[in-house]
This record gives structure tokens, C-alpha cells and sequence, in this order.
């Protein structure tokens, strides 16, 4: 009869330590390329919300000079001058302090 031998394969090293070393390079490659898309959108949405906020801004700029030139007092008697006879006793002077910005 003959006799069956089994071989036991030896796991060297040197294999391990190289099956290691390209997994773990393919991983930083891939999570490197993974956060500079990532830092990328970012950066994009950044410069985005820049640009709307400077426009808000000038928009805001805008409207406080229309409410000034619409609430002045000149514009205010022109208008009732016309309507009603001036009288000092009939303007109320309403001033609003709270301003949010």
C-alpha cells in the first residue's frame, strides 16, 4: 500500500507581510482620492454660499436705503401736504432701535 502524505503549506513571512502592504496601499490610495473629491465639493459649496451671501448682503444695503428715502419726513409732508392741512399735532414719529444684523 501506499502511503498518502499530506503537505502542510507554510505561510512565510514575507508573504503576509506583502498581501498586507497592498492592501493597505490600495485603501490609502482609495480613501486619499475619496476626501479630495470630498474636500473638493466642499470647497465648491463654500465659495457658493459666499457669492449668495455677498449679494444678500448688497440686496440688504439696497433696501435700508429705499426705507430711509421712503420714511424721510420731507417725503412724508409732501404727501399728506397734499391730502390734509399740516398740522404738527397730527405726525407721530415712530422710531424703531432694534435692528438685527
Amino acid at each position: 500500500m501506499t502511503k498518502i502524505v499530506k503537505k502542510t503549506r507554510k505561510i512565510k513571512l514575507l508573504n503576509i507581510s506583502f498581501t498586507l502592504f497592498l492592501v493597505l496601499g490600495t485603501a490609502f490610495i482609495f480613501s486619499t482620492t475619496l476626501l479630495r473629491s470630498y474636500n473638493v465639493a466642499l470647497s465648491a459649496k463654500v465659495s457658493k454660499m459666499n457669492a449668495e451671501i455677498a449679494e444678500l448682503s448688497k440686496e440688504k444695503e439696497t433696501l435700508k436705503l429705499q426705507i430711509s428715502e421712503l420714511s424721510s419726513y420731507n417725503r412724508v409732508t409732501a404727501i399728506v401736504g397734499d391730502e390734509l392741512s399740516y398740522d404738527s399735532g397730527n405726525f407721530v414719529t415712530v422710531v424703531e432701535t432694534n435692528e438685527e444684523e
